[in-house]
């Protein structure tokens, strides 16, 4: 696959993660069970309609972080991932994997983040202060236990501070 065919379907990559601004999904409420129905039947009108509250709410920000990723790897500067993909921030992207998972780095690293720098987080423990200091491009988004996560009131006093959004210039809501 070729780089470009590669930026083409970032914002369906990231539209899997999440969803983008807007009223947040478990707001809205769609994916209530139904009686009556089997599990399978449940389990596939529920995933529809999850995909077509992320195409229908979120798709303009997905664009716009694929542009933002596009232009940060054009400018050559490095696009950091600490975005916790269900088990993990890292499992899912090594090398000679298919596509192109050389454009997002795993495992942000404050002391080798160069000025222009992207990071696609959301979970993240700072230091806040190097995104400001190195003007680093923070597409975020709640992880379900962190401090941007509805009911976040109820975690640890630790993780509720760890919050990315007031740092996101692109917010992704899942």
């Amino acid at each position: 696959m070729k780089r470009r065919d590669t930026l083409r379907l970032l914002p369906f990559a990231l539209a899997g993660a999440a969803g983008f601004s807007g009223k947040p999904y478990a707001q809205s409420q769609p994916g209530r069970l139904s009686p009556g129905l089997g599990l399978y039947d449940q389990y596939s009108r529920i995933v529809r309609e999850r995909l077509n509250w992320i195409r229908e709410n979120q798709s303009e920000n997905l664009l716009e972080a694929s542009y933002a990723i596009a232009r940060t790897v054009r400018r050559g500067n490095k696009c950091w991932s600490m975005w916790d993909t269900g088990h993990s921030t890292q499992n899912d992207q090594y090398p000679d994997r298919s596509g192109e998972p050389v454009l997002i780095a795993p495992n942000w690293n404050e002391k080798e983040a160069k000025k222009g720098d992207l990071l696609l987080a959301n979970r993240w423990g700072g230091p806040y202060e190097v995104v400001a200091e190195k003007d680093i491009f923070v597409i975020g988004g709640p992880a379900p236990w962190g401090g941007d996560a509805i009911g976040q009131e109820k975690l640890r006093e630790d993780v509720r501070k760890s919050q990315i959004r007031p740092h996101a210039k692109i917010w992704i809501e899942t």
